[in-house]
């Protein structure tokens, strides 16, 4: 090291030396005036330049730096540095000029201007722009690029229902109006050139037609790179601006550009049939077939729609099924959203009645007043409303008038609704200016048709219903007579008024208004309730990215089981004990006693909360809770939550490899003889001693009996014909039937609470007991059955040997699979493949 330094302080001793020598040679020469060599081409003097002594300048180069100096035979040093030194700006030869670049300094020839090298390769790329823009435009016909007309077919599509003419005007606009912010002047790119340039209406039909063969060359280009022949489909029949379209939808599990798998859909056809069954399918194969023609070995294993209409699942998919266009073992899968809005709808038009301009319900209340404040905006504007608003806001808050009419009509209701505002004024100061001062926006009519509409109605409603009725009663003393807004207020009044019938003994005032209360109670439902799981149906899956909205299908199980457990907490009274009925529970105290449900007293509100919840049930068990715990859609659980995932499959290795032949219970007819059988029977009638007799028989007395409340039972009972052995495990319990033709099992699950992440919903996390779980889900399903499904058959090895291991395996995550970070890859692809794609819901 000590070499090397010294090496190195020579080296710039040596240097230092050089400079200085140099520095004293260029001190001599500027003593002794000597005489240089000019450092310019010799071009610079002209052709024919006169070398007599005529005072003229040349230009030299030195160190980067130009100097100026008077032609001479002899030219010295001194003067060249005075001159850059100086900045003296004589007149170059021949009108050359000087220029920099940098920190260096050269000579440039007249009409030449010097540019950068990056910036020359900028200005070559936009004058080629500028001259193919000229080339477009100047054509006597549409000269666009196949590629660019592609983008153009999409810009079309935008404007559904409108003329090929508006699109291609709309077109000419926007590049009238791009050239003369780019500043080209009408008579270099005319309003004629543009109309030439684009293309006509016959081009345009053209368009279309390429577009969509280029999109579906495209999709099924895709589907090929993604090495899967499994797609789910998805149609609706509906009507948009009064055209027919019959949408069909593919999904299939593929890979992103990072190859992260994704679940990828595609829209492939939105014709126009009728509104038949027949003519659906037949529409769907006709489209189908032509996939088949570009992917012979694509299998369509499931299908997915609503369950109204003529081309509802229920009337489609057996025609499909005929027509060979699903798989014979494919799936179909109801709309989720319909299956939750339709239990919704029919619960509460049994239990409280349905609206309607003739119908007093608390629905047609709220349609009423929603209209009447739509009418009173269009009539005075934003402005004028908010100051009404605001004005009626601030009656009700400081009017001791306003406050006893209030009083009058809500009773105990308003001075509930009075403290609640003034709390929220010293809390929340900026939330209480929105609420009383600001007319509420983004309403929408109340139709049980449309999700969510009536939920998100009476919020709004219940949040300003001492502002709306304040208001109608101002509306309906100044307005004239025959004015729209005075009818509706008057129509809106009625309803509000309307209380139970009260006895002699009863004070009127304290009674909660009858709609007022039932509508705290579907509020407090849709809180407690419903929004959760509406809300949980519309999210993306969780592996396999954005864009997944619909296909929750590997979660839907447990899900089902989430739904039906809440809503058990609810029925039979127990809603009373939720914290988001408080204000329906205070409501209804002050409703009389009244034995008659027609005075709408206290019979009434013990009545309706009962058939509403049994008419909910009996719609979301039908639409919803029964799909999912059939034998087709159970296998999913494999692509849900890890610790029910290995619970199931647990469950169908102990249950289907303990025994060789099975029967179900409905099956037994006669007795079998078989020495299988006799020796099945002897090993259960005869054990080998009487510690094992105790063991079944009090295993027996616990897994037979039955909750007090009358729930499901412990354990699943199955039944079996004859067995090859006894498995050792403990959670088998055997025995002979009443009729001595069968045996009966009981299995339990493992009794143990586990969160489940990926349910987590708008009230928090959601964690459920296993046994309590898979209890439900597997009641009423042979697992025998279950273990022939083709999802779970084709690896089913691989899945006997996760339920084998005694570990909790996660599919998705390849920590969790020991050594071999690759073992469950195949069981992962039926995941992605054939689960995941297949959608619980429209897109």
């Amino acid at each position: 090291m000590q070499s090397r330094r010294k090496r190195l302080e020579s080296t710039i001793a040596s240097l230092e030396g050089d400079l200085l020598a140099k520095k004293q040679q260029l001190n001599e020469l500027r003593e002794e005036e000597e005489a240089i060599i000019p450092l310019v081409p010799k071009e610079l003097f002209g052709p024919n330049e006169d070398t007599s002594p005529v005072e003229s300048s040349v230009a030299i180069l030195l160190d980067g730096k130009v100097g100026c100096v008077p032609r001479r035979e002899l030219i010295y040093l001194s003067d060249v540095l005075d001159s850059i030194e100086l900045g003296t700006t004589l007149e170059f030869p021949n009108n050359y000029k000087r220029d920099n670049y940098g920190t260096k300094e050269f000579v440039v020839p007249p009409g030449i201007t010097t540019i950068a090298t990056k910036d020359w390769g900028k200005y070559q790329r936009d004058h080629e722009r500028m001259k193919r823009l000229r080339k477009l435009m100047k054509g006597k016909k549409c000269t666009f690029s196949h590629e660019a007309q592609m983008i153009m077919g999409c810009g079309y599509h935008c404007n559904s229902g409108g003329s090929d003419e508006a699109s291609i005007h709309i077109q000419a606009a926007t590049l009238r109006a791009l050239f003369f912010d780019m500043g080209i002047p009408d008579y270099e790119v005319s309003n004629l050139m543009i109309a030439r340039a684009l293309p006509s209406r016959t081009q345009v039909r053209n368009i279309d037609l390429r577009l969509g063969a280029n999109c579906f060359l495209c999709v099924c280009w895709e589907i090929y790179l993604d090495h899967t022949q499994y797609i789910s489909l998805q149609f609706d029949h509906g009507k948009r601006k009064g055209i027919e379209h019959f949408l069909k939808v593919i999904s299939w599990g593929g890979y992103d550009r990072d190859e992260n798998r994704v679940i990828k859909a595609f829209c492939i056809d939105a014709s126009m049939c009728g509104h038949t069954a027949l003519e659906g399918a037949e529409s769907i194969k006709e489209i189908i077939d032509l996939l088949k023609i570009l992917l012979p070995n694509m299998i369509v294993n499931s299908a997915s729609s609503d369950s109204g209409g003529g081309t509802s699942i229920g009337n489609v998919f057996p025609i499909l099924t005929t027509l060979l266009v699903v798989a014979s073992f494919a799936v179909k899968n109801h709309c989720a959203t319909h299956a939750w809005n339709k239990p919704l709808e029919n619960g509460l038009k049994v239990s409280l009645g349905d609206a309607g301009m003739t119908v007093d319900s608390p629905f047609q209340m709220t349609y009423v007043g929603n209209l009447f404040l739509n009418h009173m905006l269009e009539q005075l504007g934003r402005n004028e409303m908010d100051e009404i608003w605001a004005e009626v806001n601030d009656k009700i808050l400081n009017d001791s008038r306003f406050q006893r009419e209030c009083l009058t009509h809500g009773g105990l209701t308003f001075s509930s609704y009075y403290d609640n505002i003034q709390e929220l004024s010293e809390e929340n100061p900026d939330d209480i200016m929105n609420l009383l001062y600001t007319l509420p926006t983004g309403r929408k009519d109340p139709v049980f048709s449309r999700w969510l509409t009536v939920l998100k109605a009476i919020d709004v409603f219940l949040d300003h219903y001492f502002t709306l009725y304040i208001l109608a009663i101002r509306v309906k003393q100044q307005w004239p007579s025959n004015s729209l807004a005075r009818t509706y207020a008057c129509r809106l009044l009625s309803l509000m008024r309307i209380k139970p019938d009260s006895t002699a003994d009863d004070e009127d005032d304290e009674h909660s208004p009858v709609f007022y209360t039932v509508l705290l109670f579907v509020q407090a439902f849709g809180r407690a309730y419903f929004f959760d799981k509406f809300h949980w149906i519309m999210r993306h899956n969780p592996n396999f990215g954005r864009g997944t909205y619909g296909h929750l299908s590997p979660y839907c199980a447990e899900f089902a089981f989430v739904a039906h457990r809440d809503l058990k907490a609810l029925e039979r009274g127990r809603f009373l004990d939720n914290p988001h009925f408080d204000k329906y529970k205070r409501a209804v105290e002050t409703i009389p006693e009244n034995h008659n449900v027609e005075a709408a007293g206290s019979a009434y509100f013990n009545r309706y909360p009962k058939l509403f919840f049994n008419q909910f049930r009996k719609s979301l068990d039908e639409h919803f809770l029964s799909h999912w715990k059939d034998k087709t859609h159970l296998p999913y659980l494999i692509g849900g939550t890890p610790s029910i995932a290995n619970a199931f499959i647990r469950y169908l290795n102990d249950t289907t490899g303990t025994f060789g032949g099975y029967e179900t219970s409905s099956d037994v007819g006669s007795t079998s003889s078989s020495e299988d059988e006799q020796e099945a029977r002897s090993a259960c009638s005869e054990p080998s001693g009487e510690a094992e007799t105790s063991d079944v028989a009090s295993a027996s007395s616990e897994h037979v009996s039955t909750n007090t409340d009358g729930d499901e039972d412990d354990g699943i009972v199955l039944r079996v014909l004859f067995l090859f052995f006894l498995s050792p495990s403990n959670l088998f319990v055997l025995f002979l039937d009443e009729d001595e033709t069968t045996f009966q099992y009981f299995y339990q699950f493992e009794d143990r609470e586990v969160e489940l992440p990926h349910l987590e919903m708008d009230n928090g996390p959601v964690t459920v007991n296993i046994r309590d779980c898979m209890l439900y889900l597997l009641s009423d399903v042979d697992p025998f059955q279950l273990r022939e499904n083709t999802i779970l058959s084709q690896q089913w090895p691989l899945l006997k040997e996760a339920a084998e291991s005694g570990q909790i395996i996660d599919f998705y995550n390849p920590e969790t699979w020991g050594d071999d970070k690759t073992k469950y890859n195949p069981v992962l692809d039926i995941i992605h493949q054939q689960i995941a794609p297949n959608s619980h819901e429209q897109h």
